[in-house]
């Protein structure tokens, strides 16, 4: 009945809003206003008849007019997180300049961002958000040294001097950015947006395009530089000196028997990069020792078979420079199967000479969007004002328009058509020339192709919106989709070669017997190699454990490392890591076969092991305390019981509030700090057609579960709610539930409310929504970050995180709100009886540590990228991710306030109860009074609290 009132009085509100437009020609329409400040190629072609400037200018950084938040030390520059350094200096006339830094990052922050301001003005809006690379290299190789499978070696951070020119951070734009400056007097600051760095040099360096490899060839004989003649010098793709991210390490390919170095069933790290080495800007540097200088044949033995029918774009740096114009976008064609080739000129086929000086030089290859830069920054710009356009028809249409209504769009957005069709030219002239550069794009280009039809539809029938709504919105989420693929370009390396002109290239694949033995040898070996267990052997006299790990094949190679690295060298003591199915655990320990730890298990079975006796209880060891310091109180005290703690956290996640800050900022919308003022910002978002989020679903699960017997999570928006009204889960011990409180009744009805009086959306793809602008604001576990740092880059900057909207209880805000762990447990049985008490804490106690949870983090972004981000529980590794300043803030603020759920016998039953009776109140099939659903699930658990308290014989 109420979904009939409602949709009544959507109609008529509806109709008499047209007949207001049309009687007094008022357009209603919410629009988001355009950034008004200049782009990069706007700025650029306003200073086109400019010329470059006339020699270059070195400004040494300790020698500043001005400074905030820097030091100088030893005649170099520390600037830090929050400075702001300015340069006052003199040019002799107008001119067009790249701008260099040379400097050096400080080890262990995050993204280094800079902010460029000439003359008290940002030049253009890229100038906003500059990004400085930061540099790894191996920790070592002696994973060459190990027999069998080796672990790939730890990344560290090396703090090197590098000049770097200043460019798009995006990869939009592939050459150094070029800035104006006028004759006489000017200004630059260099401000500080994120992170610490060193700086020693700013130069202005006039802005010259490259030459091209005629004019550069030409040049080096011109200045008697010889044609090398010697050996070919062959250098490990895998030996590489530095590279731009962690997740650039060598890696292993068993393809083919002709990979350098190879072994038919053993993993042996014999390539670098691959899948890891995708996004623009990231490099990978080799130092190479050549005999003479002279003029070299660079070939590389590679494979791109990642992306079908795409070729990736790398540029090359010779000793810190691009030598040429070709150099900067060089193609490395699709193929299943290695490739060995000389770089050469892509229409002539003529093969490339380098300038190699004696002794020491540096090759590097940074991916680049090449010739796709230019196409992806305008099909984002296209899709930046198809979400404008979207914005404004749902307004009139809402997100679930009436198909049979005729809306009278062209009325009440005149321009409508005009933007429509402009947008639609635009893509059609992008889809030509991604055709004309390659006719094997039609995969990419089809995404696009649907949206040119989607957008007919609505120009060809604006009166059938409601039809092709839908379609239109499904087919801007995958051009966003595709704006995130189309980035990607991947790249494996097994080696490159220097050689002089007319060397014959060493074959890339092997021959049909070649590949017939490596096949047979890769199937024997199947059966002997072992890929689930691994020994990390101290000494013969030393007492053994054995760990298991059921979170995955990643996680079992990183921590298998780390294991053999640190903890059995440095504690003596053996451990036995497997790999192992989470449902084996619970059986395999009954009979005595189980593990001594257990690792990242799910937030429910240390306690429930610990009601039968199966897991340790850790407050025996005397140093519990100290260890439990490390970690926010609520995360451990998920893990008591009475007087007991059966484990230590390692996982750790927690609701915050993401929103919209363009949305926000265009409707004058403050950021809410309580309920009170999130339901006065509701009537805005509504009125323009926007949907409110709250997760609906259960608390995030973390770490490992049986399939069987695992528990429910409760839902956070509810416990939260609970918790900031003063109520609580449990009463007795565990013996009762006690949301049939007045807080726990005053909380569900507040909760159910939202839903049924302020129409909040109860189930949906938020992250999906909240890119289209059609959800602006929701709370949702913040690991949310990781998707859409990586899955949204249309966004960037236009999204936030705050913390929860707290609730005013006697005169002061509570933010409460519930904490989800995983956890690392002693098998009590198992350890007892083989008496490895003592070692298996003393693993849990290293497991836990600052040192070790932050390497283990940093090396699982390493290899599932920022997407696999690990929520550590340790508070002091977790402060050191490099989650942003700002982001940062919110999370320690937020951390300030998390509060535990309880593992009780029978809790399992909890979240199911309360989730049941949550949607027999907002769905029109049952629409319970909330005071009657909540008794209902209140009976309904302790009835199954007092029965797991009798069978555990708990009193």
């Amino acid at each position: 009945m109420r979904s009939v009132i409602y949709s009544i009085t959507k109609h008529i509100l509806t109709f008499a809003l047209t007949l207001l437009v049309m009687l007094i020609g008022i357009i209603p329409v919410y629009s988001m206003a355009s950034d008004t400040e200049a782009k990069y190629n706007e700025y650029l072609e306003s200073h086109i008849q400019v010329s470059p400037g006339s020699e270059t200018a070195v400004i040494k950084a300790s020698e500043f007019e001005k400074a905030t938040g820097a030091d100088v030390i030893d005649g170099f520059l520390l600037t830090k997180s929050d400075s702001a350094v300015t340069y006052r200096f003199t040019l002799p006339e107008d001119g067009l300049y790249n701008i260099a830094l040379t400097y050096k990052a400080v080890a262990g922050g995050s993204e280094i961002i800079r902010r460029i301001i000439i003359n008290d003005s940002c030049p253009f809006k890229e100038a906003e958000y500059i990004t400085l690379k930061r540099y790894y290299r191996d920790k070592d190789t002696e994973y060459k040294n190990q027999q069998g499978n080796q672990s790939f070696p730890a990344q560290v951070e090396t703090e090197v001097w590098k000049q770097a020119y200043l460019s798009s951070a995006d990869g939009y734009i592939t050459e150094p950015f070029i800035f104006f400056f006028k004759s006489g007097v000017n200004t630059l600051t260099i401000e500080s947006v994120e992170s610490d760095i060193w700086l020693d040099t700013i130069s202005l360096i006039p802005a010259k395009p490259l030459v091209d490899y005629k004019s550069y060839l030409e040049e080096c004989l011109a200045k008697g530089y010889e044609k090398y003649d010697g050996d070919p010098i062959k250098i490990q793709a895998e030996d590489a000196s530095l590279k731009t991210s962690p997740s650039l390490y060598p890696i292993n390919d068993r393809t083919s028997p002709l990979t350098e170095p190879y072994h038919p069933s053993y993993i042996v790290l014999n390539a670098i990069g691959g899948y890891a080495w995708r996004f623009p800007g990231q490099a990978i540097e080799w130092t190479v020792e050549v005999p003479k200088t002279g003029l070299y044949k660079l070939a590389f033995k590679y494979k791109q078979s990642y992306v079908r029918g795409v070729f990736s774009t790398r540029k090359l740096l010779i000793n810190g420079v691009v030598p040429f114009r070709e150099a900067n976008d060089l193609r490395f064609e699709y193929s299943t199967k290695f490739s060995t080739s000389y770089l050469s000129d892509r229409n002539t086929g003529e093969e490339f000479l380098f300038l190699l000086n004696e002794g020491t030089n540096t090759i590097c290859l940074e991916a680049s969007l090449g010739v796709f830069g230019s196409l992806v920054s305008r099909v984002e710009e296209s899709l930046n004002n198809l979400n404008r356009i979207y914005q404004d028809i749902i307004v009139i249409t809402s997100t679930s328009p009436d198909k049979y209504r005729d809306y009278k769009l062209n009325t009440l957005i005149p321009d409508l058509n005009k933007r429509l069709a402009a947008e639609r030219d635009a893509l059609k002239n992008i889809v030509d020339e991604i055709n004309t550069i390659s006719g094997s794009f039609s995969s990419s280009t089809s995404i696009i192709n649907m949206l040119i039809v989607n957008i007919e539809r609505i120009l060809d029938k604006p009166n059938k919106i409601g039809s092709y709504l839908a379609d239109f919105k499904q087919s801007m989420s995958s051009l966003g989709d595709w704006i995130v693929s189309i980035q990607q370009q991947p790249m494996e390396i097994d080696y490159f070669i220097l050689a002089a002109d007319g060397t014959e290239l060493p074959r890339a694949e092997a021959g049909f017997f070649q590949k017939v033995l490596h096949s047979i040898r890769a199937f024997f070996g199947s059966f002997t190699t072992k890929f689930n267990s691994s020994s990390a052997m101290a000494d013969k006299s030393s007492k053994t454990i054995e760990v298991w790990v059921s979170t995955g094949r990643d996680q079992y190679d990183v921590l298998r490392r780390l294991i053999n690295e640190s903890f059995s060298k440095e504690s003596n003591i053996n451990v036995n890591l497997k790999l192992v199915n989470a449902d084996a655990v619970f059986p395999a320990s009954l009979t005595g076969n189980g593990p001594d730890v257990n690792i990242q298990v799910n937030s429910s079975i240390p306690v429930n092991f610990g009601y039968r006796d199966g897991a340790y209880d850790l407050t025996e060891f005397p140093d519990f305390e100290e260890v439990a310091s490390r970690f926010a109180p609520a995360a451990v005290e998920t893990f008591r019981f009475r007087d007991a703690c059966f484990a230590l956290p390692d996982q750790m996640s927690f609701n915050v509030m993401f929103y919209r800050t363009d949305i926000f900022e265009e409707l004058n919308l403050e950021v809410p700090q309580t309920m009170h003022d999130f339901l006065a910002i509701v009537p805005v978002l509504q009125k323009n057609q926007m949907d409110i989020y709250f997760t609906t679903g259960s608390q995030t699960a973390l770490g490992a579960s049986a399939t069987t017997g695992s528990t429910r999570n409760i839902n956070p928006v509810y416990v939260s709610f609970l918790y900031q009204n003063g109520g609580q889960l449990y009463r007795d011990d565990g013996a009762a539930t006690d949301i049939t409180s007045d807080a726990g009744i005053n909380a569900f009805k507040y909760w159910t409310e939202l839903y049924t009086k302020h129409n909040f959306i109860v189930q949906t793809d938020f992250a999906t929504r909240f890119r289209m602008g059609e959800i602006p604001v929701g709370i949702v576990d913040f690991t949310l970050f990781n998707t859409l740092s990586v899955a949204a880059p249309e966004i960037k900057g236009k999204w936030a995180m705050a913390r929860i909207p707290g609730t005013l209880r006697d005169g002061e805000v509570y933010y409460d709100t519930p904490v989800t762990v995983s956890g690392s447990l002693i098998v009590k049985n198992i350890a007892e009886k083989k008496g490895t008490l003592e070692e298996s804490w003393e693993f849990l106690k290293w497991w836990t540590s600052e040192e070790t949870q932050y390497n283990f983090a940093i090396e699982m972004e390493s290899v599932l990228g920022l997407a696999g981000r690990y929520p550590v529980a340790n508070l002091n590794a977790f402060f050191k991710l490099p989650w942003g300043k700002n982001n940062l803030q919110v999370l320690k603020d937020s951390l300030q306030s998390l509060r535990a759920v309880p593992q009780v016998p029978g809790s399992y039953i909890t979240g199911r109860s309360i989730e049941n009776a949550f949607l027999s109140v907002v769905t029109e099939t049952t629409n319970l009074n909330p005071t009657d659903a909540i008794y209902k699930a209140a009976d309904q658990i302790n009835t199954e609290l007092k029965n797991k308290r009798k069978e555990f014989r708990i009193e």
